[in-house]
């Protein structure tokens, strides 16, 4: 693994959440709480905060779509709970509007294609379904399936 670039090193503004003026929406991170972290926030938030990992950026806090969709598929339970939860609330703000209220929204519409192409809801879904195994994870699978129908974006997409 490379080391953790430094401030305004060339490897850092190579990073893909190096703050600028445009940033795919597959990068974008978000918190344990399922709220956006700019750039700047993200790479101002210290490592005794828990979001930073050996992921795409490893200078950045929090964790994108694509990492917690991993996360949830991880053999590991405490690892699942974790994905399952922040992915339940990511929906949840999707659902309310909180990146854009209509799916033509690019942010909301980015989100969701990143939802999609990470398999998030069948992630849940099967973790939801199962028999046995870890408990908790079932139940954080459960609750993310709840939020995401409580936040209302399935509804959005109908009526388009």
């Amino acid at each position: 693994m490379a080391p953790v670039p430094t401030q305004d090193s060339p490897a850092d503004k190579d990073s893909p959440y190096y703050p600028h003026p445009e940033i795919s929406v597959s990068a974008l991170r978000f918190d344990f709480r399922g709220r956006f972290l700019s750039p700047r926030v993200s790479r101002s938030i210290p490592a005794s905060k828990g979001l930073h990992h050996h992921g795409e950026a490893p200078e950045a806090a929090g964790y994108t779509i694509a990492e917690l969709a991993r996360l949830a598929r991880s053999a590991v339970p405490a690892q699942r709970c974790i994905a399952f939860q922040t992915l339940g609330r990511i929906l949840y703000r999707l659902g309310r509007g909180e990146w854009g209220t209509t799916p033509e929204h690019p942010i909301a519409m980015g989100v969701w294609s990143a939802v999609k192409e990470g398999r998030v809801l069948e992630s849940l879904t099967e973790a939801s379904m199962a028999e046995g195994g870890h408990r908790g994870s079932r139940a954080y699978a459960v609750e993310a399936l709840w939020l995401f129908e409580k936040g209302g974006w399935r509804e959005k997409l109908q009526v388009r």
